[in-house]
């Protein structure tokens, strides 16, 4: 276990959707009744409409006439929007989706790198994880209006010198202002919700200062631990024998919480332990093998302030704890490849 990280840090089919259209047309058809024999016409003229109407003639057939038929109004049709998938019903537009995916092709290409295999998931995941929290800020009344996006953009505006600075930030970024716009109120909206979900997150938690030596043997552990007992010191015996990078520093990891070391399994030893007490040979098995660690505590304080870098970690990690439930529990259907 390495010095740089005994403390966790933050590590920043296309478908188209349809109805059919079942269009029932009904005919009536007028059947031909039997026409009774007519009487024979007069040679008067019959008046219609102030004229002399033609004289019937006597040998034309008689036939019933057909009713004139009235079109059906044709419906309008409107295009249903292709979706790239859903969260809990709600539709994730294949336009946004395409358009996030050439976001990050194009970021990807300005920092020189190539696209990862498996992109076109990450930024599906995305879409999903915003949903999610676009969803749970409605639930909670948190809304962000136009005016409060608009007063971000201007601040933001003076902070890169200018409108005309901004502008060349945005074509240099390849973003419109317009997706700009959109972004910022998305990040804006996390923001918020944020805040609401780590509103308990405490400035100040229980923290242990322990010193700490990391060997590969577990007899020569052993031995340490009996000679830390016996009165040996432990920051001498942790720069002669430690195999891990806090041996420059005596072994000193500072003061951590709970939660905050990379290896769990010293966090209990190190929280029962009160200060000059050593603790038993603690062994670690992981990928590269098995390691045996042993710790001194020197402090205690049951409610140390915690610095802006640890706090930050712990609003992240119960962000990040809400949103895994949030997701595990979303009924996500996925509709492109």
């Amino acid at each position: 276990m390495s010095n740089k990280t005994r403390h966790k840090t933050v590590k920043r089919p296309h478908f188209y959707l349809g109805g059919l259209l079942l269009l029932i047309l009904i005919g009536a058809a007028c059947s031909q009744e039997a026409t009774p024999q007519a009487a024979a016409p007069t040679t008067e003229s019959i008046i219609i409409g102030g004229e002399p109407a033609a004289e019937a003639d006597e040998t034309a057939p008689l036939t019933a006439q057909e009713p004139t038929a009235t079109p059906l109004p044709m419906p309008t049709l409107t295009p249903t929007p292709a979706l790239a998938g859903t969260v809990n019903g709600q539709p994730i537009l294949l336009e946004r989706y395409e358009t996030e995916l050439l976001r990050y092709e194009q970021g990807q290409a300005a920092l020189g790198l190539a696209v990862e295999e498996n992109y076109r998931t990450r930024v599906f995941l995305s879409l999903v994880e915003q949903v999610v929290i676009e969803q749970a800020a409605a639930e909670r009344g948190i809304a962000i209006t136009p005016q409060m996006v608009q007063e971000r953009v201007d601040q933001l505006i003076l902070e890169a010198g200018g409108q005309e600075n901004f502008a060349a930030w945005l074509e240099a970024n390849q973003i419109s202002q317009d997706d700009f716009v959109l972004a910022l109120q998305a990040e804006m909206l996390t923001e918020a919700l944020v805040a609401e979900i780590t509103s308990d997150v405490p400035t100040a938690v229980e923290q242990v200062r322990a010193l700490h030596i990391e060997v590969a043997d577990a007899t020569l552990a052993q031995s340490l631990v009996e000679q830390a007992r016996n009165g040996g010191n432990f920051m001498d015996l942790a720069r002669a024998n430690s195999i891990n990078p806090s041996a420059q520093v005596g072994g000193d990891l500072g003061y951590f919480y709970q939660g905050s070391l990379f290896v769990p399994e010293l966090e209990g030893p190190a929280f029962s332990l009160q200060p000059g007490e050593t603790s038993e040979v603690i062994s670690v098995a992981s990928n590269t093998g098995t390691t045996f660690h042993i710790l001194q505590v020197v402090e205690r304080d049951p409610a140390r302030p915690l610095t802006p870098d640890q706090r930050f970690f712990l609003l992240r990690q119960r962000f990040e704890q809400w949103l895994s439930e949030r997701l595990a529990q979303a009924e996500v259907v996925r509709i492109v490849e």
